[in-house]
């Protein structure tokens, strides 16, 4: 399907004032390589920074992201969805396999990191740094938009973008759980 939006030269300006709104929200810079601190014999390395890919540059695209948020916005509260009994919570060895966004958020938020301030905010960091942009968009949609969490695709996510290993995104899940 294709769709044509034309915007007349009496809205533009409204158009990039909502854009420049939106990505005053972010930062313009984001670490593209995290500070190394100083050991013996070697001198601390600074932060890399780099811009910040999620920002919108133009007015078009701009457009297309707000239209597609309010289809997505518009499919979780009027899409019809088939009524089905809610399936019993998966746990496996004693990890849950889901978690909500809000549960995984508080508990990434109570989360210190070092070079971060808090686990959410070095997922974050660490999303909106990857190279591709179609894998960065995915990863850092699934991030701010998802309603769950599901353990393997965090599993996958958090060794690659963190460095963490099972265990402690096991802890993670079970802690949430709790939430």
């Amino acid at each position: 399907m294709q769709v044509l939006i034309a915007i007349n030269d009496a809205s533009l300006p409204g158009v990039t004032a909502a854009r420049a709104a939106y990505n005053a929200t972010l930062p313009a810079e984001i670490e593209v390589t995290p500070a190394v601190p100083a050991s013996e014999g070697a001198e601390a390395v600074p932060a890399v920074m780099g811009p910040n890919p999620v920002l919108i540059t133009t007015d078009a695209d701009y457009i297309v992201w707000v239209v597609g948020r309010a289809v997505e916005s518009w499919n979780r509260q009027h899409a019809t969805v088939p009524e089905a009994p809610p399936a019993p919570p998966v746990v496996v060895s004693g990890v849950p396999q889901q978690v909500t966004r809000r549960q995984a958020k508080t508990l990434m938020e109570l989360t210190p990191n070092a070079a971060h301030g808090n686990l959410w905010q070095a997922a974050l960091a660490a999303a909106n740094a990857i190279p591709d942009a179609q894998t960065r968009v995915v990863t850092v949609n699934y991030l701010m938009e998802s309603l769950h969490f599901e353990y393997p695709r965090v599993l996958a996510m958090a060794s690659q973008l963190l460095g963490m290993t099972a265990p402690q995104v096991d802890a993670v899940f079970i802690a949430a759980d709790k939430l």
